[in-house]
C-alpha cells in the first residue's frame, strides 16, 4: 500500500511485526507445548506477560524507525485521549479516507503519529468507539478468563489454545489493521471459542447428572 502513495516517504525497513501471523503461530504452538506443564492460571498470566513484552518491544521499534503501523497506532491512541466517547463507525480507519491525498506520511513520520487512525485494528477500534471500543477489547479478555476456567474444569487442550489465540491476534491488533476485523482474523479464533464454550455449557449437565 505504501508504495502506491502519491507523497514521497522515507523507505520503512522491512519490520518484523507485519510479520506476526508466522510469529503468532509459533508463540501459540510454544506456549501449548511448555507453559502448559505448569498448573492453574500460570501459563495464561506468564503468557500474557510475555505479549506485553513483545508489544513494548514492537512499539519502542517502531517508533525509532518511524513504523507506519506503530505511528497510525499512536495516532488512534491520540485521538482517543482527545475524544474518550469517540468519533463514530467509519470515521478513521484505511477506507475511510483517501490514504494517498489525505495523509502526509512524512509529516506523519516527523511528528511521530498520523493525524487520523490507520494501519492499526485497536487504534481504529479507540479512536472510532471510544470508551465503548475498550469495552470491546475488554469482552475479548472476559472471552480468554473464561476459555481457560473451561480448560481447568475440563482439562481439554484446544480451550488453552484458543485462549492463548484470542490474547495474540488482540495484541497483533495493535500492529495491524486486519487482525479484528477480517473474518480470517479474530472472527475466526472467536468462532472457535464459541464452539468450545457451547460445548462446555452442553456438556456441564450431563457432568451433574442432570
Amino acid at each position: 500500500m505504501i508504495e502506491q502513495l502519491s507523497h514521497p516517504i522515507t523507505r520503512l525497513p522491512n519490520y518484523p511485526i507485519t510479520r506476526f501471523p508466522v510469529v503468532a503461530a509459533l508463540l501459540v504452538i510454544a506456549a501449548t507445548v511448555v507453559l502448559l506443564r505448569l498448573r492453574g492460571w500460570t501459563p495464561l498470566w506468564i503468557f500474557a506477560a510475555l505479549l506485553v513484552l513483545y508489544a513494548a518491544a514492537g512499539l519502542a521499534t517502531g517508533i525509532q524507525t518511524a513504523d507506519y503501523h506503530v505511528i497510525g497506532f499512536l495516532g488512534g491512541l491520540k485521538g482517543f485521549l482527545a475524544n474518550p466517547i469517540g468519533r463514530g463507525i467509519g470515521v478513521g480507519g484505511n477506507l475511510s479516507i483517501d490514504m494517498a491525498t489525505r495523509l502526509d506520511w512524512s509529516r506523519s513520520q516527523s511528528l511521530g503519529h498520523t493525524d487520523v487512525a490507520v494501519e492499526s485494528a485497536v487504534g481504529v477500534l479507540l479512536y472510532q468507539m471510544g470508551v465503548f471500543g475498550a469495552v470491546v477489547l475488554g469482552v475479548f479478555g472476559w472471552i480468554v478468563v473464561k476459555l481457560w476456567r473451561l480448560y481447568l474444569d475440563t482439562g481439554n487442550r484446544a480451550c488453552a489454545a484458543v485462549a492463548f489465540s484470542v490474547l495474540v491476534v488482540g495484541v497483533n491488533g495493535i500492529f495491524q489493521e486486519e487482525a479484528l476485523f477480517a473474518p480470517l482474523a479474530m472472527g475466526v479464533v472467536l468462532a472457535l471459542a464459541g464452539l468450545l464454550l457451547g460445548r462446555g455449557c452442553r456438556a456441564r449437565p450431563r457432568m451433574h447428572g442432570t
